[in-house]
């Protein structure tokens, strides 16, 4: 019985790969660390890692729908107000741009009920680097 070409082919790539895998040492246990609290406690928020490092937390609800955005910095383990949306909202999306932007769009609030009504941009934040 001939070997398949093919499989040969794919026969080197998956034994770096078996190398490479069995090498993986586990990883140290991690801790949770007490920081510095939020301004505003908020559930179905959103949070965006930035490319400085820092992590944009927007919108959100707390008995309210928040407008309010926070900015946390890991070396300091503090949060900063940063800005508001132009309109509150909580279960909304928000993607990171290639321009450093975050788009919020989409989500609920009071006066919008169904996520569908509320699926326009409002507001970009350019977030700047110290």
């Amino acid at each position: 019985m001939k070997a398949d070409n093919r499989s040969l082919r794919f026969a080197p790539a998956l034994a770096v790969l078996a190398l490479s895998l069995s090498r993986i040492e586990p990883a140290q246990a991690a801790t949770w660390v007490t920081n510095g609290p939020m301004t505003a406690a908020r559930e179905n928020h959103t949070a965006t890692l930035l490319p400085n490092g820092k992590l944009l937390v927007a919108g959100g609800y707390n008995g309210s729908y928040l407008p309010r955005a926070e900015l946390y910095d890991p070396a300091t383990g503090t949060w900063t107000l940063t800005g508001s949306l132009n309109v509150s909202r909580a279960n909304h999306t928000a993607t990171l741009l290639p321009n450093g932007r975050v788009l919020v769009a989409g989500g609920v609030n009071s006066r919008f009920a169904d996520a569908q009504t509320t699926n326009s941009p409002r507001r970009f934040y350019r977030i700047r680097s110290p």
